[in-house]
């Protein structure tokens, strides 16, 4: 994908390049600056110009799609071969939980009082 678009940037460069040699021979007179614009809307109206740009355009999406491929696959490498350096951790082992041991009959259950809040003005 990377030769293709730097293919066509030779392309574009090399159109303009003819277009503006063509418009100075005819016009020996113009500042390069201004024969360059006119071989621009010359090639433009051409189409050669056009279909290059789209075709750059094409090969630059191409480019970048592979380009996000390639990082997308190191990174997943990465990752895997970081997974596989670590050693697997063991689960902590579960501990008891201190819990005081439940008699049915104990008793009444203890009413608790929970203190009142004051109400806001």
């Amino acid at each position: 994908a990377e030769w293709r678009l730097r293919r066509a940037r030779l392309y574009e460069q090399r159109i303009m390049e003819t277009f503006i040699q063509k418009i100075l021979k005819e016009h020996p007179e113009l500042d390069p600056l201004d024969a360059q614009g006119l071989a621009f809307e010359a090639a433009m109206q051409h189409g050669s110009l056009a279909a290059s740009v789209r075709y750059g355009n094409q090969y630059q999406r191409q480019y970048d799609r592979a380009f996000q491929g390639l990082t997308t696959l190191r990174v997943r490498q990465r990752r895997e071969q970081t997974r596989a350096e670590t050693p697997a951790r063991k689960p902590p082992k579960s501990q008891p939980l201190n819990v005081l041991p439940f008699e049915p009959n104990s008793g009444p259950p203890v009413p608790v009082k929970t203190p009142t809040v004051p109400a806001v003005p």
